[in-house]
Parts: C-alpha cells; sequence; structure tokens
C-alpha cells in the first residue's frame, strides 16, 4: 500500500492505495503463501479538517475489496470502529510528540511506542531539499516538466533545477508537543548534539496552532551523512508543576506566546466554518499556469531523458530514479483523476437557449405539479420510498420522470410552529451558508423575486466543492382557501413556493466565469431545488401553534464531473437538512425583515401558459428590483417612477366622481362647500409609498441605522456597461435630493397572532418611507379669486415624474449597548402606534401575475 500525506495550516490529508507493479516498488514482499490473499485497495484515506479553534472534524473514506471469501459489508462496521473513540481518547489524554517540519534534510522513520511513551524521530542530511533564503520551509523536486519560455522549444525538467546553486543553510527540524495534556515535563535527547534549541509555548486555541514547538537545528557541514536521531520521552512531573524541558541533560529555556482573556473568549466561541479547499496533487504555480493557457506536458516523454556519457553526479542519479517516479506519477495522477481533482468535467444538461427566467418557471411548474401529486400517494405504488429519519425529520426520495430520470427526487416535511410562511419564506430568501452550500452570490436580480445567483456546494472528501449557477424565483398560488371561519374577509391562507434550477444556457447571462468562480471550481447542477410553504388554519384539527407553517423541500442536485453517482445520492440525501437549519434560524434569531410593498415575488402563472412572459397586474408606480436579506443587513432596491392619469389632472372646471358619503355637504353647494371638496380630495389621496418593510426580530431588539439614497433612473442605467434597460448593483454616487419621509409604525398583532394564546407575542414593526406627492395633486382653492389648482409642483417632483428614480433604503442592524433605536443619518426614528397615525392604512401586498 502506497500512502502519501498532504498538509496545509488548517487540514491534513492522508491518501493511500494497493500497488503491485515490482518494478516500481522493489520492496513488495512476493506472495509465497498460497493461502495468503492480498486486499485490493481502491483508495483509503484521512481527511483531518479544522473548523474552528477548539473543534476537528475526522473523516475516513475507504473503498475496498477484501477478495476472497470475506464480505464487503463488513467494511462499514470497520471504519465505524476505527473511528469511534477518537475524540473522547484525544481530549482525555491529548496528542504525542509530532514532527511538524524538516528543513533541508529527508526523513528516515518516525514511530511513537505507546507503551514506552516515546517518540523516535531519524532524518538525515539532504542538499537537494535545503532552501536558498531560510530553513523555515522545504523544497520539494517535483517530476513535472515545464517547457521553455525562451522560444527554443527544448524542455527542461524541474529536477534539474537541483544543480542550481544552493546557498549553505541550517537544518531545522520542528516537533509539536502536547503539554496540556500528554505530559508537562519532557526529556529530549538529540544524536548529534545540536547546535540550537529553542521552545515556544503558545495558547491552545492560537490559529497559529497551540501546544509546545521545539525547533532544533543542525549545521550540514558538520554534519554531513550522519544520520541525526531525535527522542523525546515523557519525564516525570509533580501534579501542577509547570512545563519543563531538558535537553541533553540542559534545561531549555521557554518562550510564552502571550494572549488576552477577550481574545481567548473570542477564539472560543468562533463559529465553526470549513476550511477553503485547494487540490492536493497539484502545486500552487500549477492553477496560475492553467489560467494562463500554458502549454504544460505531463507526458511520460517529458521526463529527463537519460544521458550516459556524463558522468553520474548525484543530481543526474536522481534524476534516473526519478524517471520511474514521474512515469508512475501520471499513470496514478491519471488513475486517481477522478478521486482527487476532476479535471475535466462534462457540463450540465442545459437547454440551448433557455434563459433564466424560462428556466425558473418551468422548475416552479414542476414543483406546483410535485405539490399536486401529494393527494394521490396513498394509492402509488411506485411511491416516495424512506431514505432516513434522524432529529424528527424523515427524509424520502423518488424517481419522478418529469423532473429528471437519472437523478432521484429528496424531499422532507415538517411543521414550524410560530411562524407564518411570510416569515419563513423571509428566513428561506436570506442569503446564508449553511452545511450544503456557501453564501450564494447575486449576479442579476429581475425584479419580483425573480434572480440569478452563484453557489458553491460542499462535497466530501476527496472531491472538489462545486461551481452552481441557479435561477430561483419567488411565486404565491393564484388562488388560497379563506380562514375558517373568516375573521377578516380579505384574509386567506398563504401558499409560497421558492423553485431554483441550473436547467439553462450559462451563455445567455454574459458574465465572465473567472470572477465569479475564482478557484476555478469545477460546474455542477441544480436538477430541483424547492420548497413550499403553507400556512395551517389555526381553526383545523391539528394541534398546532398559533400560527404554524407546513414546510415541504424538495431537491436534487448533480455534483457532476467524476463524482459517483453513490456518492452523489449521499450528498443529496443531506439537502432536505436545510429545513432545520431555517427553523433554528427563526427560533434563535427571530424573522428576518422582509419587505411588504412593493411585492418580491409573482403569482403562479397557469400550467398550460409558455414563455416569453409579461406580467399584469403590477404597480405602475414603483417596482422591487433586488431584495437581499442577511444575518445583519438588509437592503431593498426599489425602482420609482409615478404617473398622473387623465383624471387626476385639474383644470378648474372637472372634478374626480366622488360618492355622496365621502363630502360634507350636497354637491348643489355654494363656494365654500368647494373648498370642503378640496379638502376631501387631499384627505382622500395618499403620499407616494416608495416602500414598506416589515423589521426583524433582530433589528427590533437592538435597533437599526437606516440609510436611503434616490438616484435619477437614466443615471442609474447609463452607468452599466452592458446595456441600456441593465443597471448596476453598484448605483453611482449622483444622488437626487428627494424630501423622504421615514416613519416607524408599531402594528397590532396579525389576525393569525391575535388567534394565538400566547402572551410573549413580539412586537411587530413596520417601516414606511413615502414622498409627500398628495399636496401637489390635490386642488385648492384661492378665497380671493375663487379659482382652484394644486401647488405647483416643485423641481424634485418634476425629475420624478419625467425621469423617474432608483430608491436604495438599507438597514443594519446597531451594535451598541442601550435602548433600541431607529437612526436615519444620526437622526432618531420615533416608533408611532398604528393606532395614533392620521389615516394610516396598510398597503396591500398585491403580486403581479406572469403571463404569456
Amino acid at each position: 500500500m502506497l500512502r502519501t500525506t498532504y498538509k496545509s495550516p488548517s487540514s491534513v490529508h492522508l491518501f493511500g492505495f494497493s500497488v503491485d507493479d515490482a518494478e516500481l516498488f522493489r520492496n513488495i514482499p512476493p506472495v509465497i503463501d498460497p493461502t495468503v490473499i492480498r486486499t485490493q485497495i481502491d483508495l483509503q484515506g484521512w481527511s483531518i479538517e479544522s473548523l474552528s479553534p477548539n473543534t476537528t472534524q475526522v473523516t475516513l473514506v475507504e473503498q475496498s475489496d477484501p477478495r476472497g471469501w470475506s464480505n464487503k459489508s463488513s467494511i462499514p462496521q470497520v471504519m465505524m470502529t476505527t473511528l469511534a473513540g477518537i475524540g473522547e481518547f484525544s481530549i482525555k489524554h491529548g496528542a504525542p510528540p509530532v514532527a511538524t517540519r524538516l528543513g533541508g534534510a529527508k526523513a528516515l522513520s518516525s514511530r511513537y511506542d505507546v507503551e514506552k511513551e516515546t517518540f523516535r524521530y531519524e532524518y538525515q542530511s539532504a542538499d537537494a531539499r535545503r532552501s536558498n533564503s531560510s530553513s523555515t520551509a522545504t523544497a520539494f523536486p517535483l517530476p513535472v516538466a515545464v517547457r521553455d519560455s525562451g522560444g527554443s522549444g527544448s524542455e527542461t525538467n524541474s529536477l534539474k533545477s537541483l544543480e542550481a546553486r544552493r546557498l549553505l543553510s541550517t537544518i531545522d527540524c520542528e516537533i509539536r508537543c502536547d503539554a496540556d495534556k500528554w505530559a508537562s515535563t519532557f526529556v529530549v535527547v538529540v544524536d548529534p548534539p545540536q547546535i540550537s534549541i529553542s521552545a515556544l509555548r503558545r495558547h491552545r486555541l492560537s490559529t497559529a496552532g497551540g501546544g509546545l514547538w521545539l525547533t532544533i537545528e543542525h549545521d550540514p557541514v558538520s554534519l554531513g551523512d550522519e544520520k541525526v536521531v531525535i527522542t523525546v520521552k515523557r519525564g516525570v512531573s509533580a501534579p501542577g508543576a509547570k512545563t519543563l524541558i531538558t535537553c541533553n541533560g540542559h534545561k531549555v529555556k521557554i518562550d510564552q506566546e502571550e494572549m488576552s482573556e477577550t481574545d481567548a473568549h473570542l477564539l472560543k466561541k468562533q463559529r465553526r466554518s470549513r476550511p477553503t479547499r485547494a487540490p492536493l496533487d497539484q502545486p500552487p504555480a500549477l492553477g496560475t499556469l492553467r489560467k494562463r493557457q500554458s502549454t504544460m506536458d505531463m507526458s511520460i516523454n517529458s521526463a529527463v531523458p537519460l544521458e550516459p556519457a556524463v558522468p553520474p553526479t548525484p543530481s543526474t542519479t536522481y534524476s534516473r530514479l526519478a524517471m520511474p517516479l514521474a512515469r508512475w506519477y501520471s499513470v496514478a495522477a491519471e488513475s486517481t483523476r477522478a478521486a482527487i481533482i476532476p479535471m475535466a468535467t462534462p457540463s450540465p444538461a442545459l437547454v440551448a437557449g433557455s434563459s433564466p427566467i424560462d428556466a425558473a418557471v418551468r422548475s416552479l411548474a414542476q414543483l406546483a405539479r410535485i405539490h399536486a401529486d401529494r393527494d394521490g400517494e396513498s394509492t402509488d405504488p411506485f411511491g416516495w420510498q424512506p431514505v432516513s429519519e434522524r432529529e424528527g425529520l424523515k427524509i424520502e426520495k423518488k424517481v419522478v420522470s418529469h423532473v429528471s430520470e437519472s437523478f432521484p427526487i429528496y424531499r422532507a416535511g415538517r411543521i414550524i410552529e410560530g411562524f407564518t410562511a411570510e416569515e419563513v419564506s423571509a428566513a428561506v430568501s436570506s442569503l446564508r451558508k449553511d452545511e450544503c452550500f456557501e453564501k450564494p452570490q447575486r449576479l442579476e436580480s429581475y425584479g419580483h423575486g425573480i434572480s440569478t445567483s452563484q453557489v458553491s456546494a460542499f462535497t466530501t472528501f476527496p472531491f472538489r466543492s462545486r461551481n452552481m449557477l441557479v435561477a430561483n424565483v419567488v411565486a404565491r398560488a393564484s388562488e388560497s382557501p379563506p380562514l375558517t371561519p373568516s375573521i377578516h374577509p380579505s384574509t386567506s391562507l398563504s401558499t409560497i413556493f421558492h423553485a431554483s434550477t441550473s436547467s439553462f444556457d450559462f451563455a445567455s447571462i454574459g458574465f465572465d466565469s473567472a470572477k465569479y468562480n475564482p478557484l476555478i471550481l469545477p460546474n455542477g447542477n441544480i436538477v430541483l431545488e424547492g420548497w413550499i410553504l403553507e400556512t395551517i388554519d389555526p381553526y383545523s384539527h391539528e394541534q398546532y401553534a398559533i400560527p404554524s407553517t407546513r414546510c415541504m423541500y424538495v431537491g436534487a442536485a448533480d455534483y457532476s464531473g467524476n463524482i459517483p453517482l453513490s456518492v452523489n445520492n449521499v450528498l443529496n440525501t443531506s439537502l432536505p437538512r436545510s429545513i432545520l437549519a431555517v427553523e433554528n434560524m427563526l427560533k434563535t434569531k427571530g424573522p428576518p425583515c422582509r419587505a411588504q410593498t412593493p411585492s418580491m415575488s409573482i403569482v403562479m402563472p397557469e400550467a398550460s401558459a409558455t414563455g416569453p412572459w409579461g406580467l399584469e397586474g403590477s404597480d405602475a408606480d414603483k417596482a422591487g428590483v433586488d431584495e437581499r436579506i442577511e444575518e445583519d443587513d438588509y437592503s431593498l432596491t426599489v425602482t420609482v417612477s409615478p404617473s398622473v392619469s387623465s383624471g387626476d389632472k385639474w383644470d378648474g372646471g372637472l372634478m374626480p366622481t366622488l360618492r355622496h358619503n365621502e363630502s360634507r355637504t350636497s354637491v348643489n353647494s355654494t363656494r365654500s362647500t368647494i373648498i370642503d371638496l378640496g379638502e376631501d380630495i387631499r384627505r382622500g389621496r395618499k403620499d407616494l409609498v416608495v416602500c414598506e418593510v416589515y423589521i426583524g426580530h433582530g433589528m427590533i431588539k437592538s435597533g437599526a441605522d437606516i440609510s436611503i439614497r434616490g438616484i435619477a433612473l437614466p443615471v442609474a442605467l447609463h452607468s452599466s456597461r452592458n446595456s441600456e434597460s441593465i443597471m448596476s448593483y453598484n448605483l453611482p454616487q449622483q444622488q437626487l435630493d428627494l424630501p423622504f419621509n421615514v416613519s416607524i409604525i408599531a402594528l397590532a398583532p396579525s389576525v393569525l397572532q391575535s388567534a394565538s394564546l400566547d402572551p410573549s407575542a413580539v412586537a411587530r414593526h413596520l417601516l414606511r418611507v413615502t414622498l409627500p406627492t398628495s399636496e401637489y395633486e390635490a386642488p385648492i382653492t384661492d378665497p380671493l379669486t375663487g379659482k382652484s389648482a394644486p401647488a405647483p409642483r416643485p423641481r424634485w417632483y418634476l425629475d420624478l415624474l419625467n425621469d423617474g428614480a432608483v430608491v436604495q433604503m438599507k438597514m443594519k442592524t446597531r451594535k451598541l449597548e442601550g435602548e433600541p433605536k431607529y437612526m436615519l443619518d444620526e437622526d432618531a426614528i420615533k416608533v408611532e402606534d398604528e393606532k395614533k397615525v392620521r389615516n394610516f392604512k396598510a398597503v396591500e401586498n398585491r403580486s403581479p401575475q406572469l403571463v404569456k
């Protein structure tokens, strides 16, 4: 079995696989006993990754064939037994000494005797591994040929760089010891004696690595070819004694790396995060060479040719030795390419010429069909098959033919109590990182909840993450049954759909992949990902908290590349666990901010409708362009273009039609009655509502900093380099002087909250942003002349009517201690009671319908 190790500051990977080529590996013992059967190990490896300063993730993978009469079913149990107790043993007994770095020498052996509690490390000087600059790193030659850039076309092997001039530097060996658990007294024996030794003790939560670090240095000239043997033993120490190190009988001074209690507390509470994945079998410069489309040749012919006429030197001898190693390296890299780093991956199954909007609507229709097919599940012989059930979440799978014939769809359902479907929908729409996906990057937004994003999907060791482009849409059911009994005639149960897919032509968005995929991750494909959120009728026979939401998640992903289908299905099994992450987010942090108006969703189109698509019933004055919900930040971008209908224009004689009960006097009255009618018109008209946002629970408790700015619509469009109809997320700095009126309104409990018996209901705050337009549209009668006309329109209003504007509102959670406040440009905004606000009426959230 051939094993190798890859190390980085945050992870250690160990690989191994069987070898049987006796020509390359002459130390392989021949099989003499005919009763001996050798196991074939295709891949066996350990992945040890640091998730936080006090958390480490250990993963063991193995694919092997015991051969003979042995059964493969015993392998999982053996793997579980191997992993069992590792964490408990490490916490209780600590880690034995280990060599972490060796510069200017080659290791001969490394062994830890468990019974004698002794670590023994042997190495020998090697000029080829000595660094020119310092001894803090080891220069390992790589058997890879690189074409000479001089234009002669000749190829030089990187092994020839060994013949270059090298400065003589010290040979250093670094050993890490656990002074907290393993031992507090260390006895070190170095033979031959070192020229210097140093010891550094770091805090156990240090980002540079906690523990006791010994650095032992030798002079390569005086050492020659002599072998160095370092032995580290556990010394005799009394309980509570200080750390003590003796080397060859002499006491060694220990330097301490100080860390404040505040820093230690922050590191202890640091969140877990996955380390950055990097290709393990390529040097750091190889990615740069690929980006520049270098003509690198890793074939067998690129090895250094033998030159018999040249007398043998250490360099040529090493080159000859590297020739079979280079040939084996090429063969092994080709055979294990699928397991380590997929270099050439097939493109996901795309629909040629399909746009993200078409793909999103198509996935929405698939999700609606899955939702409708639930009624006949009890009579379907090929229904959903159970996969697993853990933490109260039952995961099922089924091959849905109208979605994919190759990849089964996985689903899970759960009742989230205490939250409405709108609140759960806001949590689902939030840009967050979970155990399956990295935090999404918004690439394009088409308004009304339709967008295109880039996301990195995590895989399992030893495969790389996957780059995925996803089209998203948020929609509501066209018809919802009313509450029973009806408390409010306009209130109905909500059914919200979130649908995502990657089945569109990536070339249609026109983005440079080097910008959104700088790590050159292989492409993957979201076959279908969807959420179905339904508010439960509070008057039904089901005994749930009021309000409650029935959530269903369905999803399937094609991780593509060379990942086996079985591994792909295992990864898909963890997708429905996103429900637990959303539920935990809502119960720990509360519902996030969400837009009430303009609507950031659409009404589902008819099943028979096809593209191209249009919107019917959208607000003529404003449109929601982009909404971003993050952990502590919220932003909403709205385009405003108010229109004045002909009936609203006042020419002194024509007046809008009024119902009789809207005026205080008869229509056939005197001039004073006309003044009253003008006041009625002003009172009946409302200011232009730019946006209304329900403030999240976190901002209600801590307060928020609010910023609003407006930019002329032509300026925002011309700032984009792509098209006159596309604006950039980064709006220009040229702002309009718009007189925004910002108010925070404390709302009464909703219909569902009022039906709840929980007295600790969280307050609801509504942020409303308006522009004072009513006074410039309603008629005012001059008592001297008797003429009626609206007030003169100011410059900002004329510009708004002619050009329109883009309004961007941002909110950020305040981190300051004290009473929560809402601040707008350093001015505090007072929270007003809904009952005390004059003529307050929440704007109804009307989503436009997608039509052909």
